[in-house]
């Protein structure tokens, strides 16, 4: 049988510390309607600019926890119904299939991920990106 992912156990782990969650302007404009906000109200309220585009802030700044600003107490998303698009990918990445390294810290967090090698994880990886295409 062909390596799968495990179901995601909702530990929020994704959603704490280092790394950050850059937003498309689909993402933008689906989270405001949600949150009941004006694009431009949301983006000053909950983002910050980057090079790449809007980034969601995270809890306490860059002297807090790490946490994005919609991860509860409990480790569940308050947006989960429109969270952003890299959230909803994770953790089909490029980054983890081309990096060892970055995949092997992913996999001592999530659950999703524990009982694959990197290689069978490229194999998954791999077979995401021919469905799409």
């Amino acid at each position: 049988m062909p390596p799968q992912l495990h179901a995601c156990h909702r530990t929020g782990s994704c959603c704490r510390g280092r790394g950050s969650c850059t937003l498309t302007p689909a993402d933008t404009a689906r989270i405001a309607d949600h949150l009941e906000l004006s694009v431009f109200d949301f983006r000053l309220r909950y983002t910050h600019a980057s090079p790449r585009g809007p980034v969601l802030k995270i809890r306490g700044g860059y002297r807090g926890d790490g946490s994005c600003v919609f991860l509860t107490e409990e480790g569940s998303c308050e947006i989960q119904p429109v969270k952003p698009q890299q959230c909803t990918d994770y953790p089909l990445w490029e980054r983890l299939a081309e990096d060892c390294d970055a995949f092997e810290h992913a996999r001592s967090e999530c659950g999703m991920l524990r009982h694959l090698s990197h290689a069978e994880f490229q194999q998954i990886y791999a077979a995401s990106q021919d469905r799409t295409r």
